[in-house]
């Protein structure tokens, strides 16, 4: 489906910042905060969440955007969860969620908020332009099933019922989550084509300093948690089990390629989902804030000898 974007025209600052706040959460992200503050339209509310960063991200932030609003937490709650305070804090009728290391196209907030208010049935849209690139001149509007977390506009009303991320995602799928319950309630989700921003891939407050290998396992974690979730005990542990099935078959074609980068990923990955079959919620990233970045084990049998 698609639809018109409006027109983003040349909304000055102030009537902007009365529609919409940004919301960034930042962790040991003082390298590349400051280029995503500064792309912030002047006179837009802008919220940093910091998860407890030991660096000089704190320092940055105020240094880069004088007038931020700091909320610094004692230790890292997650992306959802250190994002949730963010929005509860939100009072405008939109809010954005940007990541540390995204730096806006000029105008493109202007087209996200015009596309949104030209299409009230879409609760979530981003930018189809998330990795840099022009901006078109003629946004369209696209829907989609699902919406990064790393630059998402939610039209606030909605989640009143919807409510926003699910806290027991710690990191990874807690985007694609929120926009199943969000189709779920009635609403659409979607993607203003001709919009972009420019995202430094693995630089932002989630996942620098997490190894590929942790992040991985990460993802694994919560994709069977979702699974059992969206599924119940029964479906969703067949799901699981079907996944690793299908893990263990491109597993076997990496083996005979000799592609070991893609191999440790999916071990990875078969291993965050056998921690959440064997321990459901109570082992949902248990112990993750204390794993230390490492080498990828060569085969699962070493990655399960070396879990937590």
């Amino acid at each position: 489906m698609t639809g018109s974007a409006g027109t983003a025209g040349s909304a000055s600052a102030t009537g902007l910042g009365a529609k919409l706040t940004v919301v960034t959460v930042t962790f040991h992200s003082a390298s590349v905060v400051a280029a995503s503050l500064h792309s912030i339209p002047a006179g837009v509310r802008t919220i940093v969440v910091d998860n407890g960063s030991n660096d000089e991200t704190v320092a940055v932030v105020r240094e880069a955007r004088p007038g931020v609003e700091v909320i610094a937490l004692n230790s890292n709650l997650g992306f959802g969860r250190a994002s949730n305070v963010g929005l509860g804090e939100t009072k405008t009728p939109y809010a954005f969620l940007l990541n540390p290391d995204c730096v806006l196209s000029p105008g493109s907030l202007e087209a996200l908020v015009a596309a949104a208010e030209a299409n009230p049935e879409f609760a979530i849209l981003g930018p189809a332009g998330l990795g840099g690139g022009a901006s078109g001149t003629q946004p369209v509007l696209r829907e989609v099933r699902n919406v990064l977390g790393a630059a998402m506009l939610l039209r606030m009303d909605p989640f009143g019922k919807i409510g926003f991320f699910d806290e027991k995602l710690f990191l990874f799928g807690e985007d694609n989550e929120i926009c199943l319950r969000t189709r779920d309630s009635g609403f659409r989700v979607g993607l203003v084509e001709g919009v972009t921003v420019d995202h430094l891939v693995a630089k932002s407050s989630a996942v620098e300093g997490y190894s590929s290998f942790l992040r991985d396992r990460l993802m694994g974690q919560s994709a069977a948690y979702v699974m059992l979730k969206r599924g119940g005990p029964l479906k969703g542990r067949a799901l699981c089990l079907r996944k690793l099935v299908v893990y263990a078959a491109v597993g076997l074609r990496h083996v005979l390629s000799g592609d070991r980068a893609a191999l440790a990923r999916l071990q990875a990955r078969a291993l965050g989902t056998i921690d959440f079959l064997a321990g459901g919620d109570e082992i949902l990233f248990r112990n993750v804030l204390a794993l230390r970045p490492r080498a990828a084990p060569a085969t699962l049998a070493a990655a399960l000898e070396k879990r937590p």
